[in-house]
């Protein structure tokens, strides 16, 4: 290979490396989904309760959490509820019984721990989990991405 092919190289490896450098340092750093709404289950165990949530009955663009501890009744769809985004995590560790219902999910769902349960539907734009269970008899339909980062209890044969 002659001199002026390995200058060649060099400068687009220097080019692309740079390149790489600025695209990384421009991108805005991930935000952690933070709900706007949280489950308490003080009311009982119905979604629709406005009674069972910080704020009332989550509308279509509200981030809901299953992120509150102790709540003395699980969440149960009663309803076919359109949200923007879910977290569940291990704080909460709440059990969400689907119902024979559908959950909407317009946006990003995601599960760190807890319990997705009940025959019905999950319908989510992205789902991340890391832990917690999402039982076999929930049918998941992702539009954009399923991610499993850890050891997770995950039935995919209803994908």
């Amino acid at each position: 290979m002659g001199t002026e092919a390995l200058k060649t190289r060099h400068a687009r490896a220097v080019a692309f490396t740079l390149v790489l450098l600025l695209t990384t340092a421009l991108t805005p750093p991930a935000r952690a989904q933070v709900p706007d709404n949280s489950w308490t289950g003080g009311a009982g165990p119905d979604w629709s309760n406005g009674g069972n949530w910080t704020g009332s009955t989550p509308s279509s663009t509200a981030i809901v959490g299953f992120n509150v501890a102790g709540a003395p009744n699980q969440p149960t769809l009663d309803i076919d509820p359109t949200v923007a985004g879910m977290v569940m995590d291990a704080t909460g560790n709440n059990t969400l019984s689907l119902n024979n219902h559908t959950l909407t999910i317009t946006g990003t769902a995601t599960q760190s721990g807890g319990t997705i349960t009940g025959t019905g539907n999950l319908a989510v734009g992205t789902l991340n989990v890391s832990g917690g269970t999402i039982a076999n008899t929930v049918a998941i339909s992702a539009g954009t991405a399923i991610a499993v980062n850890n050891t997770v209890d995950v039935d995919l044969s209803n994908l």
